[in-house]
């Protein structure tokens, strides 16, 4: 059975975090908008999965009005395909040389860099509608990058742009839920992709050992304060990337919270 494919973009921190396995869960307020206009004034009915696809079903509190919303990143089981910054290298193939390395038919070369990990890319070699792709390590952790056989610094594009043929990182849907974003638990914060930082302390009054893990404040943009709470770490992330744009933590909207693993590539192993 072939499962439905759909675009999400992460942000270069948040793909690190997703290649280590670190990330797993992603709050999205796509097609929540209505909802969030005044989002203590509606409570969630249901969520049920029609078609392939979760739908939330809203009630208003202040009148009848009942709203269903359906969520883009599908159901269990669906595919999504990580868009992220990324920058590409074309060049022309030679014929000869194409029937000598056994890509026929092939007249051109894509190498795709992705800056959440420059060291490694994709190789897409096509024409006439053959098709080949390999992965490529271009570095070693060993090897400054200004020795980069394609280039550096590289020209990023957004990840908006990426075709989903040159996604590398596939994730499968394992559940959709809908909540508050201030709902969110300690766990769920980590599962975020959160940075985190073991800090070794000893309490100076009684030598008693305080170590354990710190999160990081992302309103910090040096990058060196880590506090606590992962879940005040979360809200200074969230605060980053969505107070301007309207949705701030202290607003609590509705979210669409994403639980996923990683998958291989469908036709390619990733």
């Amino acid at each position: 059975m072939k499962h439905k494919e759909s675009p999400i973009s992460f942000k270069t921190p948040l793909v690190q975090a997703t290649l280590r396995g670190e990330k797993t869960i992603t709050r999205r307020l796509n097609d929540l908008h209505v909802i969030n206009k005044n989002p203590d004034d509606w409570f969630l009915n249901s969520a049920v999965v029609r078609r392939g696809q979760t739908v939330a079903i809203f009630d208003n509190k202040t009148s009848s009005m009942t709203l269903e919303i359906k969520c883009r990143f599908g159901a269990p089981m669906h595919l999504l395909y990580v868009r992220e910054s990324w920058a590409i290298k074309s060049s022309p193939l030679d014929a000869s040389e194409a029937i000598r390395l056994n890509w026929k038919g092939c007249n051109q070369i894509d190498e795709i860099l992705y800056k959440a990990s420059p060291r490694i890319g994709l190789r897409h070699v096509h024409g006439n509608n053959a098709h080949h792709f390999d992965n490529m390590t271009y570095l070693d952790e060993s090897t400054e990058m200004n020795y980069h056989p394609l280039g550096w610094p590289q020209k990023w594009k957004p990840s908006i742009h990426m075709k989903k043929m040159y996604a590398r990182l596939w994730l499968q849907v394992v559940n959709i839920r809908v909540e508050r974003l201030q709902d969110i638990s300690e766990d769920d914060a980590i599962a975020e992709g959160i940075d985190r930082e073991w800090c070794s302390e000893t309490v100076p009054e009684t030598g008693q050992d305080a170590s354990g893990w710190g999160y990081r404040d992302y309103s910090d943009p040096s990058g060196l304060t880590f506090e606590e709470s992962p879940i005040y770490s979360f809200l200074t992330l969230w605060q980053s990337i969505n107070e301007k744009r309207g949705f701030s933590w202290f607003t609590n909207p509705w979210v669409w919270v994403v639980e996923f693993h990683k998958t291989e590539a469908p036709g390619r192993s990733v």
